[in-house]
């Protein structure tokens, strides 16, 4: 079974939230061969989407994890919001060590 996970950027306007899940949509692509769609959660709005969903099917929980941290680090003072069918995870500012975190909480609530 797959699992979507949505990823949004609080704090930010939707502009900026729609520049920020297309650039994390290109860099999971880049640098993890992660594939992901960004959907708008919003139906007042005629906007792109500012939201990231990733099927967890389409690459390891691992790369993702990574991948997100990674990405995050690049972009200082930015907070995500990552949710899934089990709950949520709020980041900012993640370091490796997180990554573990997040990929232990995943794994805990996708069993």
């Amino acid at each position: 079974m797959n699992t979507e996970i949505r990823i949004t950027f609080p704090d930010v306007t939707e502009s900026d939230a729609n520049k920020l899940a297309l650039q994390l949509k290109q860099y999971l692509l880049s640098s993890e061969l992660i594939e992901s769609k960004i959907v708008n959660e919003s139906i007042d709005t005629m906007d792109f989407g500012s939201t990231l969903a990733i099927v967890l099917g389409s690459g390891s929980l691992i790369s993702i994890a990574k991948g997100i941290s990674n990405w995050l680090s690049l972009k200082q003072n930015k907070k995500i919001t990552i949710k899934w069918s089990h709950g949520q995870i709020i980041g900012e500012r993640l370091t490796s060590k997180d990554v573990e975190k997040i990929v232990d909480r995943f794994s805990e609530n996708l069993e």
